[in-house]
């Protein structure tokens, strides 16, 4: 059987334990192995060159384990956790039956940013919402994000109300917010017009507050 590790992203490997369970098995044997991405690729997030080199030799002790490292990269996107798998082959000697065949990494992103999503509404539709997540590790407590709209096509006053203001995020990975901008619905001919939502600052620094809402 395969354990499913979870590591930070920076910790720089990450070991799958493959344990013999049941009986002793006389001579040992071999398992091949190989590896599948989920939402985390090679080389992108993990290095399958760079891991141990397959098979895995077991002496055949009851209770053995065998280690498979890989090399994991640590990078700066914003990508939330990320998974891949270590999927085992048939062992060499046919009286070994592989329990669990697959194993999963989970690598929990350590970038921590502020995103906002870009949103397409209806002139009528008289309010268009933003939800701005909070993605990467925790944070170590509650912390704010100040926002205000600008103009781009779309021109506060005329098209959309200016708003600026403060939100609340609990400091939980995952937390959302929301922003709603009211829409001013004229009679003009106009053509889709966008305008722009900027975080402009928080009181928590290690948040990368770059995203622009459209």
């Amino acid at each position: 059987t395969s354990n499913d590790p979870v590591v930070n992203e920076g910790d720089g490997t990450v070991t799958f334990t493959v344990t013999l369970a049941g009986a002793n098995v006389s001579g040992g044997f071999s398992i091949p192995f190989t590896f599948a991405n989920g939402s985390a690729t090679d080389p992108a997030d993990y290095i399958a060159a760079g891991a141990t080199t397959s098979p895995i030799n077991f002496v055949g002790t009851i209770n053995e384990t065998q280690q498979i490292t890989i090399p994991i990269v640590d990078d700066a996107d914003f990508e939330g956790d990320h998974d891949f798998f270590v999927n085992l082959g048939t062992a060499s000697n046919p009286l070994v039956t592989i329990a669990d065949n697959q194993g999963e990494a989970t690598i929990e992103d350590n970038d921590a940013a502020i995103l906002i999503n870009d949103i397409s509404v209806d002139e009528f539709a008289g309010t268009a919402t933003f939800t701005v997540t909070h993605i990467g590790p925790n944070a170590a407590g509650p912390f704010t994000v100040n926002y205000s709209t600008a103009d781009n096509t779309a021109t506060g006053g005329n098209d959309y109300t200016t708003s600026s203001g403060t939100l609340s995020f609990t400091g939980i990975s995952g937390d959302e917010e929301t922003i709603t901008i009211t829409i001013l619905d004229d009679i003009l001919i106009e053509g889709n017009e966008t305008y722009f939502v900027n975080l402009t600052s928080t009181s928590d620094p290690i948040f990368d507050i770059s995203d622009q809402g459209t």
